[in-house]
């Protein structure tokens, strides 16, 4: 079988409509040219579409056309690419924090990136204050909504965190030690307004963390 009919049928059992990108085919390093201008020429020839950047899809096609490609496919693509975790609103409302849908897509990650548009939607990048292999993504969601508390739109500061608190009160406690141990990587107002939400004893822990004048100022504006 040449080089190129074993591309062919990789690209043949990838799903219509996800995204890929070389490394997710199997080739030996020293026919990566060869296979870079063999991908080129399924491009030209329909059989596949660009999403991007060295990023391809096969097409989807109903009696509408050719189906466009899926906002999952591109938002887990740039999860996996950048090493990230769902963040921001479209987190928030998945959390049942608000009802508003958003259009833009956030994802967390150590290394913010660019904002990326489409047709549909957005994706744009955040900081993230910890890994979430280390912590979990659902402890870090829970923290970065008690973060944005003030700004998650539809709701107040007051129903967020008491709806993170009913969140928190279903962990379980290795995830609660991960989510107090996670906090400290975070903003002294973080810190604070989990404080509020945690055991008495994560609480001081973290109280302790915040500088006395910080923790003040805090204690005024609350």
């Amino acid at each position: 079988m040449t080089l190129k009919e074993k591309i062919r049928r990789q690209i043949g059992k990838h799903p219509e409509g996800e995204v890929f990108i070389l490394d997710d085919l199997k080739f030996e390093k020293k026919d990566r040219p060869s296979v870079t201008a063999i991908v080129s020429l399924f491009k030209s020839e329909g059989m596949i579409k660009s999403a991007g950047k060295g990023m391809y899809y096969r097409p989807k096609v109903s009696f509408l056309g050719v189906d466009p490609i899926s906002q999952k496919s591109l938002i887990e693509y740039y999860l996996r690419a950048y090493d990230g975790y769902l963040s921001g609103n479209y987190a928030y409302n998945h959390m049942g924090l608000t009802e508003q849908v958003p259009s833009i897509v956030t994802i967390a990650t150590e290394s913010p990136r660019r904002i990326l548009k489409f047709s549909t939607f957005a994706i744009t990048f955040t900081k993230a204050y910890a890994s979430n292999k280390k912590y979990g993504e659902k402890v870090l969601r829970i923290l970065d909504a008690a973060k944005d508390a003030e700004n998650i739109p539809g709701t107040t500061k007051y129903d967020i965190c008491r709806n993170l608190q009913k969140i928190i009160s279903l962990l379980s406690n290795e995830e609660k030690d991960s989510l107090f141990h996670a906090a400290l990587n975070y903003p002294p107002g973080t810190r604070y307004t989990v404080a509020g939400m945690v055991s008495d004893e994560h609480a001081s822990q973290l109280l302790d963390s915040i500088r006395p004048d910080t923790l003040r100022k805090l204690e005024h504006a609350n």
